[in-house]
């Protein structure tokens, strides 16, 4: 069995919350459904707001993990129109 590829990488570790969350959003929304994201962001309540777009869009993480001085998040994208 071989590991989806990361298609997409946002490093908001040096954006606002809201950055990160708009950029994701513009990149993510051209791939097709099942496309896996990575999100690097750099405190609890970026955390958590990512978390909310991705569950309010119909994504999926597979994957939140502390990554030295970052939270690391896997986002499958949803197939859910304008997701």
């Amino acid at each position: 069995m071989t590991s989806p590829t990361i298609v997409l990488t946002v490093d908001g570790t040096l954006l606002t919350c809201t950055g990160a969350i708009a950029r994701l959003e513009k990149e993510f929304s051209v791939l097709p459904p099942g496309t896996l994201a990575r999100v690097l962001v750099n405190d609890v309540p970026s955390r958590i707001d990512v978390r909310a777009w991705a569950d309010r869009k119909g994504h999926q993480i597979v994957h939140d993990a502390r990554q030295g001085e970052a939270f690391e998040l896997l986002i499958a994208k949803g197939d859910r129109p304008g997701a």
